[in-house]
């Protein structure tokens, strides 16, 4: 697929250069191989993200979260605790669909106008990885004082944390979601085109399996800020 794409990246380019829409991506001062490489290290993150592979969640999910003081939920139970917290409907649906409505195969986050952060961590506890919201709390009030993170374009920024990205098994955590409760939490969204619980344990397995495998992507990619 990558050679694929690779073959026919530099008449792409050519054509959206040629575009008023695609200016803002490919600005006149980056030349065709520059930008091959740049879409290069991209296309495989982004084909991550579009097959569901990992949900990236905006930087304002992760406010509300410290906000309500909630440690972050599993990935299937994400748009349920969201809800049930009191963020509206569409808001817990705009913020499911943002990553994918945004991201670009065509336009990556070094030319386009939006960040990707991951989160490099170490768990706190056997059963989550941040039960007292310290991860959460650095992550947030860090990223907020940076200029790429102020005010509406905090929508822009979107985090990869593998417990929140990736579904997720029980581990037992007093704040975890029963499976029913997760159901039930999320019949209002089931618009959206994917939904963990509706998913066999094979096809969350399949999507675990490919997250995994590929985490070095995200953690070494020129396209991506990592946060320590």
């Amino acid at each position: 697929m990558l050679n694929q794409w690779d073959d026919d990246v530099k008449p792409l380019i050519q054509s959206r250069k040629e575009a008023p829409a695609a200016a803002a991506c490919i600005p006149n001062s980056v030349d065709v191989d520059s930008f091959q490489f740049l879409l290069s290290s991209w296309t495989p993150i982004f084909h991550l993200i579009a097959k569901n592979a990992v949900a990236l969640w905006p930087l304002s999910v992760l406010r509300f979260l410290l906000d309500k003081h909630h440690p972050v939920p599993r990935r299937q139970d994400t748009p349920a605790v969201l809800h049930t917290l009191g963020m509206r409907e569409a808001e817990v649906k705009s913020a499911m669909e943002g990553a994918t409505r945004l991201v670009d195969p065509e336009c990556p986050p070094l030319m386009g106008d939006y960040t990707l952060v991951c989160l490099s961590y170490g768990w706190l506890s056997k059963e989550h990885p941040d039960p007292d919201l310290f991860h959460l709390r650095l992550l947030v009030e860090e990223l907020e004082q940076q200029w790429w993170a102020q005010g509406k374009r905090r929508e822009r920024v979107f985090v990869f944390w593998d417990y929140m990205a990736i579904p997720q098994n029980s581990r037992g955590f007093s704040r975890e979601l029963t499976p029913d409760a997760a159901v039930a939490g999320t019949s209002q969204f089931s618009s959206l085109p994917f939904q963990p619980h509706q998913q066999s344990e094979k096809d969350l397995l399949e999507l675990f399996k490919l997250a995994i495998s590929n985490l070095d992507l995200f953690y070494g990619s020129p396209q991506t800020r990592v946060f320590r």
